[in-house]
């Protein structure tokens, strides 16, 4: 139960949680767990192919000996494993804050309910605030870089028909 002020009367008004409020909470939180674990293995997997990105240059290399022996650039190579080492652990680290976010929702949530809480459960939807918040954040500048990739390559593709 939830008592919010209305600021046209100023008197409060009480919220109940149906039992169909309460059982539709309670699977939205047990899926809020399952994609918080899910976020943490895939924030797991960034991690490892970051690290495995810093061996870029002796895999490069070995595969130039069967590329008519063209030897890479090692500044180049080793620039660009650092490089994707910095972007997968930017993207684990999200990955990671994101699955943190939505397990621990999912976990107040459950416990808010299941002992009746108002606080415990204010908690847990805060958390889902904080994720939907800070995801469609994300998704805004995701949207932006794409726009930007689709407008630099036009002018690349005209650039190079001119040529």
């Amino acid at each position: 139960m939830e008592t919010i002020m209305n600021n046209d009367e100023q008197q409060p008004q009480v919220i109940e949680l149906t039992p169909t409020v309460k059982n539709d909470l309670v699977s939205s939180a047990k899926w809020a767990k399952i994609f918080g674990i899910l976020s943490f293995i895939g924030a797991g997997f960034c991690l490892i192919a970051g690290i495995g990105s810093l061996f870029l240059k002796s895999a490069l290399n070995s595969m130039s000996d069967e590329l008519d022996g063209m030897e890479l650039s090692y500044n180049a190579t080793a620039f660009s494993g650092v490089a994707m080492f910095v972007i997968y652990l930017i993207c684990a680290v999200i990955g990671a804050v994101l699955g943190y976010l939505l397990f621990n929702a999912g976990k107040k949530i459950l416990n808010g309910i299941s002992s009746n809480s108002q606080e415990l459960t204010a908690a847990g939807l805060h958390d889902v605030k904080t994720f939907c918040l800070i995801y469609g954040i994300l998704s805004i500048i995701a949207l932006a870089f794409t726009f930007f990739a689709l407008i630099g390559s036009v002018f690349v593709g005209i650039f190079a028909a001119t040529l």
